[in-house]
């Protein structure tokens, strides 16, 4: 099977790679694991994750027909983390309150 990436396709898949990369960079960095960072990584991995296999199931649909909404759980994920991470960079303390 003879596969043709647009452009579009291979800018997607590149970025997606660079955030996966970034996100392990960021993970084993000495001195990261507040929970902010943690927070920012896990955005990072959702927001790569999801446009990896949606760009996937665009070019290959025939071959992976199995992944075509396996993403779309994570579409709300995206308003929480979001959240938290405001919240942590707004307010350093580590403790959840009322």
């Amino acid at each position: 099977m003879l596969v043709s990436l647009d452009i579009k396709s291979l800018i997607l898949i590149i970025a997606a790679t660079h955030g996966f990369i970034l996100s392990l960079f960021l993970f084993y960095k000495k001195g990261f694991k507040k929970p902010i960072n943690l927070v920012l990584i896990v955005l990072i991995l959702t927001f790569s994750a999801n446009m990896l296999v949606r760009e996937l199931v665009r070019n290959f649909y025939s071959s992976v027909p199995h992944l075509i909404a396996s993403t779309d759980w994570m579409l709300f994920l995206y308003g929480p983390l979001i959240y938290f991470f405001t919240r942590f960079s707004i307010n350093e303390k580590k403790d959840f309150t009322k």
